[in-house]
């Protein structure tokens, strides 16, 4: 982790209580590869997840962290379904 990311997460940190990270009941998985078919549907949501990484926790995707990865084939179209199920406004990338 960068010296950004980490002061980013411990500055971000101070706002999780009041998303609820008491009432999570889900530890974070490994995050996992996923091969997807030329035009399937993948469906990816951003959720609260417990994770503890130097007395921080975090936001994750799928219930992992970090979030899975996707592998297409070059030239592939496929499609993505998000759900954002926290109070941020988020992305994936």
């Amino acid at each position: 982790m960068t010296v950004e990311e980490d002061k980013f997460m411990e500055e971000d940190s101070k706002f999780l209580p009041c998303l609820g990270l008491s009432e999570i009941q889900k530890d974070a998985e490994s995050s996992k590869i996923i091969e997807i078919e030329e035009g399937n549907t993948f469906e990816i949501s951003a959720e609260l997840v417990t994770k503890n990484i130097n007395g921080n926790d975090y936001l994750g995707y799928n219930g992992e962290l970090p979030g899975p990865t996707l592998k297409v084939k070059q030239g592939s179209t496929m499609h993505i379904n998000f759900i954002n199920n926290i109070v941020y406004d988020t992305t994936i990338h």
